[in-house]
């Protein structure tokens, strides 16, 4: 079974940060054909703010309990239980995905994908364990014996709660066991000192530690970007804008999705990590269908290329400015004309979740770009 997520990018002009780390995933020969919708809903309202460790374990009774507090948004429980993965100590949170979302750092927060991964059946590791333990975007976890996915890489809190995030309901599959503890999502930053104190006061000596989630700020080191682009997909990107209808991308946000991959037909491209499995699925299909003589490997146009549309920065930034789209037999498919692409090469990547330019007024009959994220679960 899969699901399919549907993709939505906002530009938004604002100062935020954001981090990440390198991927360079590698592709298996054979992949997932397409399946059913899923929509995520929104997150609450919420500013992380504690962690809460209690004895004995936090219970139900304790969520709707401080769930009244006043000044508390969302409290959700989280089992935490440390295990060794290639000899490293490793601390697994079993969440709830849809609640936890609310309470996540606002970077993981916004990114669809970690969240539709969770749900999936995935494992969302930090960028920290991912480098300790040597992951990659192909990567498999063995918790226990039992292979798991490895669905995206993100940060669980700030400082981090977990290395790993699974499902809750993985987790009583597996029959991962745990510690219950709570985490704190308050209306405000100016609610979380009452919170702590109310908390204080109810839990006495059952509160073992309380662990403060720190509030998000632009730090020093960040860049001073004049521009962000934001949505569910893209998360956050912090960009600057250059003299000749280019952007620069913040570092970060590049090393956290931009991937170089193997691909059917193409070769190597440069995309956004989330698109290449699918690109890879939707052009392996036309492979298979036996159409790759269609598609000229030499007249690729590229897929990452971070630029407003038509370089006119009084425009939005186009799909390939997040490599989220690619562009196909350019020579003969130019801008404004109907192009001669083989229907049969367009239906097979529609199929796949791709937008095609050639339908649009005026057609740009070269270019492909990600309308809807599908993605595998087990």
């Amino acid at each position: 079974m899969r699901r399919i997520l549907a993709l939505t990018c906002i530009v938004a002009f604002t100062v935020t940060g954001c981090g990440g780390r390198d991927q360079a995933p590698n592709f298996p020969e054979s992949y997932p054909r397409p399946a059913t919708e899923l929509d995520l809903p929104d997150p609450m309202p919420a500013v992380p703010a504690f962690l809460a460790l209690m004895k004995p374990p936090a219970a139900d009774r304790d969520v709707k309990r401080i769930a009244r507090f006043d000044g508390v948004a969302i409290v959700t429980q989280v089992r935490l239980t440390t295990i060794t993965i290639k000899g490293e100590r490793v601390t697994v949170g079993a969440v709830d995905p849809v609640p936890f979302r609310s309470v996540a750092p606002s970077v993981t927060r916004d990114a669809e994908f970690v969240w539709s991964a969770l749900l999936a059946g995935n494992a969302v590791v930090s960028f920290d364990a991912a480098r300790e333990l040597g992951l990659e975007g192909d990567s498999k976890l063995e918790i226990d014996g039992d292979p798991i996915e490895i669905g995206a890489f993100a940060d669980s809190g700030s400082p981090r709660i977990a290395d790993v995030l699974i499902d809750r309901r993985l987790a009583d599959e597996l029959k991962i066991g745990g510690r219950n503890a709570l985490m704190i999502g308050a209306r405000s930053v100016d609610d979380r000192d009452g919170i702590a104190r109310r908390l204080q006061r109810t839990l006495g000596e059952r509160l073992t530690r309380l662990l403060p989630q720190v509030p998000e700020v632009l730090g020093p080191e960040d860049p001073e970007p004049n521009g962000t682009a934001q949505g569910g997909l893209i998360g956050r990107m912090n960009f600057e804008i250059l003299d000749d209808g280019f952007v620069k991308p913040d570092p970060n946000w590049v090393a956290a999705n931009i991937v170089t991959a193997d691909v059917p037909i193409l070769g190597r491209v440069l995309c956004h990590r989330l698109m290449v499995p699918q690109m890879a699925s939707a052009l392996a299909e036309i492979e298979r269908a036996g159409l790759a003589d269609l598609i000229d490997s030499n007249d690729y146009g590229g897929c990452y290329v971070p630029r407003f549309i038509s370089r006119d920065p009084k425009r939005a930034l186009s799909m390939h400015a997040f490599g989220l789209a690619f562009d196909i037999n350019v020579q003969t498919n130019l801008y404004g004309s109907e192009g001669q692409l083989d229907r049969r090469v367009v239906e097979v990547l529609q199929s796949w979740g791709f937008e095609w330019g050639g339908d649009w007024d005026p057609p740009d009959p070269m270019h492909f770009e990600l309308d809807r994220l599908i993605q595998p679960s087990s």
